[in-house]
């Protein structure tokens, strides 16, 4: 077993904590935050500072080669990813640090590592949040920002979105599940995919949403809404042809 812990100056004195994780996986103190088949993420405090860790599903083959050999791992590319982002001027948790274990080569245990930031929550169903709804320029502000900076991330869903209210009624985003991200995009139709993911739960919000990112953009609003219906759509589509196989392979329910 091989394993490899990453830092990022000025939290090495947080070693010990990463060193606990890599040999035993996370305590049993932990808080949970979020659990998936996929991904579990906790809280914990160490030394004063509170820190969120994503602990990543153990990847099959080929992926355990994969990440083990030919690219990095999730965690990894979630520190890289933040650090970017960090520079580019957009909003994240601060990452500390990844731990990967591996066996032999291949990929087993990894986890990310950031710093633990209150939010007001995020954008998920912000027709049925008053403080989100009230956010919706600025987040149409932003992405127009990630867009012309070339910042494209591939799972921008509303989730993926952190916002807190400043003192002065403005909010402050933080992007967050940033292990798929690509940097020096400038193609618009692939830009415009973002409109896919961005609230599947009604078209009309996600046609609003352009609207707005068309004023921030200084762009046609007609021509912005209906690219962003066309990306929701294609997204639909997806969705039920999964279903369709998921039935025929006697998957689903």
């Amino acid at each position: 077993m091989s394993i490899i812990i990453h830092i990022v100056p000025g939290y090495e004195h947080l070693r010990p904590y990463a060193e606990k994780i890599a040999s035993e996986g996370l305590p049993a103190e932990v808080e949970d935050v979020y659990r998936s088949r996929r991904n579990r993420i906790v809280k914990w405090q160490c030394d004063g500072i509170g820190l969120n860790i994503k602990a990543f599903r153990v990847p099959v083959f080929p992926n355990d080669y994969v990440y083990g050999h030919l690219r990095g791992s999730k965690a990894k590319r979630s520190l890289e990813n933040a650090t970017r982002l960090l520079e580019l001027g957009f909003g994240t948790p601060e990452p500390i640090a990844y731990i990967e274990r591996r066996r032999k080569g291949r990929l087993r245990e990894s986890y990310y590592i950031s710093r633990h930031i209150s939010t007001d929550g995020d954008m998920r169903l912000w027709l049925d949040n008053p403080e989100a709804q009230a956010a919706l320029p600025e987040l149409a502000a932003l992405m127009v920002r990630m867009h012309a900076a070339g910042v494209w991330h591939k799972d921008f869903s509303p989730g993926n979105i952190m916002f807190r209210k400043r003192d002065d009624g403005t909010h402050d985003f933080f992007l967050v599940d940033l292990n798929r991200m690509k940097f020096g995009v400038k193609n618009k139709k692939r830009q415009m995919r973002n409109f896919g993911t961005i609230y599947i739960e009604s078209m009309e919000e996600t046609a609003h949403l352009a609207r707005l990112y068309a004023d921030a953009a200084g762009i046609d609003r007609e021509q912005t809404e209906l690219a962003a219906r066309k990306e929701l759509g294609k997204y639909y589509r997806r969705k039920k042809r999964h279903r369709a196989t998921k039935r025929f392979f006697g998957l689903g329910k």
